[in-house]
């Protein structure tokens, strides 16, 4: 799994997990599974211009997270144009100083802590 942490203003942009999946309600960084043949970067620019309609640019690894289940691996990116989510998902871009208040899954804490432990919001 691959997930994409961008950052803007101190803040980082999050997607709200629909119901009756794993982890509903939960917030996340967005992204997903990476297909036979796809190295991760391919993987993270394809799901984000599926959930979110936008052209990323994957930049530096920023952490990865496991649970049971997946191995989540976070990356820098940046995107240009409005955020139009293909589920209907609820989007917010969190500051960075509550980002430990946010409920996320498992997989994705090893993430939130590297965000929460680098106090200057630039990579």
């Amino acid at each position: 799994m691959v997930g994409a942490v961008a950052l803007r203003a101190g803040r980082v942009f999050m997607a709200r997990r629909g119901p009756g999946g794993s982890h509903s309600g939960l917030w996340e960084f967005p992204g997903g599974k990476v297909e036979p043949g796809e190295g991760d970067a391919e993987a993270l620019v394809r799901e984000l211009r599926e959930e979110l309609g936008v052209h990323a640019s994957v930049g530096a690894l920023v952490a990865v997270g496991r649970d049971r289940a997946v191995a989540l691996w976070c990356y820098r990116c940046t995107w240009e144009g409005p955020v139009a989510p293909a589920l209907g998902q609820a989007v917010r871009w969190v500051p960075l100083d509550q980002l430990g208040d946010v409920d996320v899954p498992p997989a994705d804490r090893a993430t939130v802590q590297a965000l929460i432990g680098d106090r200057t919001g630039v990579w």
